[in-house]
């Protein structure tokens, strides 16, 4: 196995969410990618309180599962709920609200039998979609 080595300093802290919250408020610009979590949800009510500039902040979400906003199992309802409804950010790019989750289905039909390596109009042999 090779070796590898990352950019940054790698730091153990022993309060997670707020060592997450210094980062942000120190390295946050203009965007910030979300998820879900126990650690996350965490993180996210240490956030409430960081001096970000949130007005300027577009929040992005790295991964969502296939439920309405307000299920207990979605990301987005998760920091919505924890975060996003009590700090003023400049846009939300919502999953739920895309028009390509509405299509999802046949979106993604049409997608494996154009790149297919089976020329038929039937289903093609093998296509896997990851959602988080």
């Amino acid at each position: 196995m090779a070796d590898v080595t990352l950019p940054g300093t790698v730091h153990v802290v022993d309060d997670v969410s707020s060592a997450f919250a210094n980062l942000v408020a120190d390295e946050v610009n203009r965007s910030i990618a979300l998820s879900g979590g126990e650690t996350a949800e965490a993180c996210y009510l240490r956030l409430r309180d960081a001096a970000v500039d949130w007005p300027a902040v577009e929040v992005f979400f790295g991964d969502e599962r296939f439920v309405p906003v307000d299920h207990p199992d979605s990301n987005e309802g998760l920091s919505r709920r924890t975060l996003l409804d009590f700090v003023p950010v400049r846009a939300i790019h919502s999953w739920a609200r895309c028009a390509f989750r509405n299509s999802l289905k046949s979106d993604a039909r049409e997608s494996a039998r154009k790149t297919s390596p089976i020329k038929s109009n039937t289903e093609p042999a093998t296509f896997i979609f990851i959602l988080g």
